[in-house]
């Protein structure tokens, strides 16, 4: 069950973290539990630097974050495959702001790649687009994601 707010920006989160835990997290987590309860994973869309609370989201059975956005403040997937990887799946990961929609082929295969390194240990990621998809993407980096994908042996 996909559930979505976003409670950041690219540099900090919306409202304090301690604000978000007093009058988000516990209406977030009554959703989460009910979702749980029918059997189904529970997917949060929020993109930004929602780094303060990944352990909080984790905490209340949220199985993953759509989007996971590399370029937010905090949100580097190297320290975020450390401190977070295998607890909770993080899609994403390829922006679209910057690198798909004006980088080249060879910049995109290789942030495929970093991302994936990065897991290799812990696993958790879904290799995709940081966010849907926007008019300037070009295809031929999407084509170039999906190639990249699939090539990855580590």
């Amino acid at each position: 069950c996909w559930l979505g707010d976003d409670y950041a920006g690219q540099q900090s989160m919306l409202l304090s973290p301690e604000a978000w835990r007093r009058f988000i997290r516990p209406r977030l987590a009554r959703q989460v539990q009910v979702i749980r309860d029918n059997g189904m994973w529970a997917m949060l869309h929020s993109c930004g630097a929602v780094r303060p609370i990944l352990g909080d989201l984790i905490d209340m059975g949220m199985n993953a974050l759509l989007v996971f956005q590399t370029t937010a403040a905090g949100m580097d997937p190297e320290s975020i495959a450390r401190d977070f990887g295998g607890r909770m799946v993080f899609y994403g990961g390829l922006d679209v702001q910057h690198l798909l929609s004006r980088g080249t082929t060879e910049e995109v295969t290789a942030e495929v790649r970093r991302n994936a390194r990065a897991f290799r240990d812990c696993g958790g990621y879904v290799v995709a687009n940081s966010h849907h998809g926007v008019a300037t993407i070009n295809g031929d980096n999407i084509l170039a994601m999906f190639a990249a994908a699939r090539a990855v042996r580590l």
